[in-house]
């Protein structure tokens, strides 16, 4: 018979290895991306969001919840370069490719 095991984060990876991956591989993401781009302002976040709803028995004690991992993260967004494209009447952008910014 398994052994029962209390929930602590250190033994996330035994519970649910696809979170705890999830978890190292996101933070891995924002370490790369704060030496690619270490004068972009913003902060990075990585989290690991734990969801619990209770599952009350036919008495209406809780016994049991239903438990969910999931893992997000954020970065500053990526800009482009600015363009400045010319309208139609149609609703397109037009890029006039080869002209210069003065025309």
């Amino acid at each position: 018979m398994p052994q029962a095991q209390a929930f602590k984060l250190e033994n996330l990876a035994s519970i649910d290895g696809h979170a705890a991956d999830g978890f190292e591989k996101e933070l891995k993401r924002i370490v790369e991306d704060c030496m690619e781009r270490p004068l972009t302002d913003g902060k990075r976040e990585v989290s690991l969001h734990v969801r619990i709803k209770p599952e009350p028995d036919k008495t209406g004690d809780c016994t049991r919840v239903e438990l969910l991992f999931f893992v997000k993260s954020k970065m500053p967004a990526r800009e482009s370069d600015v363009f400045h494209p010319r309208v139609k009447k149609t609703g397109q952008l037009v890029f006039d490719f080869g002209e210069s910014e003065a025309q």
